[in-house]
C-alpha cells in the first residue's frame, strides 16, 4: 500500500521531484524530459559545480575532513571524499549539512528564474532520505532490477564494493517506490522508459495551475 504523504499545493510551476537509486537512470529520465520540452535541473550538477572551485563550502569541507581531501591543485578530491563518507554515516551527514543549504539556495534561484514554466522537474538523489518530498507537488522514483543497476555502475567505473556502499547509504528502492507518487521502470530500453514518461506527462497536461506563491526566505519551496 502506498504511503500517504503531504504534498505541496498545486501551483505554477508544478514541481516534480525525481529520485531513484544510484545507477537506476535518473539522468536518463532528465534527458528524456528535456527532449520533451520540460524544464529540468539536476541537484548533482549543482553539487559538482560547488565543488569545482574554492568557496566557503570547500573551506568547510577541508575544515571537517582535513587537507587530505584536496588534490595537488588545491581542489576537492571528490573520489577520495566519497571513499570517506560512504563508509561512515556520521561523516556523510556532516558533508550533507555543509553542502545542502547552498544547493537549496541555488535551486530556489533557478525556480524563481523559471517561475513562468508550467512544469519544472528536479532530480534529487536523496529526496526521501532528506524529507524533501513535501516541497514538491508530486514525486517520481526511477527503478531498475539489481543486476541491471550493478552492470550500469560497473560500466561507469564503480568497483562492486564501492557501488554497494553507496547503494546502502540510500533508502532501499522498494521503500522509495512506496513513498513515490509515480514509478518509472528503467530496466529495459530507452524507448520503454520514454513511453512511461510521455504517458505521465499527458496526464499532467490536464492540470489546472494556479499562480505561484511567494518563496520563504532561507528555505526551499515554502
Amino acid at each position: 500500500m502506498q504511503m500517504r504523504i503531504k504534498r505541496r499545493k498545486i501551483t505554477k510551476p508544478y514541481l516534480i521531484g525525481i529520485t531513484g537509486g544510484l545507477g537506476t537512470g535518473k539522468s536518463l529520465v532528465g534527458k528524456v524530459l528535456k527532449h520533451l520540452g520540460i524544464c529540468v535541473i539536476d541537484t548533482d550538477e549543482i553539487v559538482k559545480s560547488l565543488l569545482s572551485y574554492k568557496n566557503k563550502i570547500t573551506k568547510k569541507i577541508v575544515s571537517d575532513f582535513g587537507e587530505k581531501v584536496l588534490t595537488a591543485n588545491g581542489f576537492i578530491n571528490k573520489k577520495y571524499l566519497s571513499s570517506i563518507v560512504f563508509k561512515n554515516k556520521i561523516k556523510l551527514k556532516k558533508l550533507e549539512s555543509a553542502i545542502h543549504p547552498e544547493v537549496y539556495k541555488k535551486l530556489n534561484s533557478f525556480i524563481k528564474l523559471n517561475k513562468n514554466k508550467k512544469i519544472i522537474a528536479v532530480l534529487v538523489p536523496l529526496l526521501f532520505e532528506c524529507g524533501l518530498q513535501k516541497f514538491y507537488n508530486e514525486t517520481w522514483c526511477v527503478v531498475c532490477n539489481k543486476k541491471v543497476q550493478l552492470n550500469r555502475l560497473k560500466k561507469k567505473g564503480y568497483k562492486l564494493k564501492d557501488a554497494l556502499l553507496r547503494i546502502k547509504a540510500q533508502y532501499p528502492l522498494i521503500r522509495k517506490t512506496k513513498m513515490a507518487d509515480f514509478v518509472i521502470n528503467n530496466s529495459s530500453s530507452i524507448k520503454a522508459t520514454k513511453k512511461q514518461i510521455t504517458k505521465k506527462l499527458m496526464s499532467l497536461g490536464q492540470l489546472n495551475h494556479n499562480p505561484h506563491p511567494s518563496f520563504c526566505k532561507g528555505h526551499l519551496f515554502c
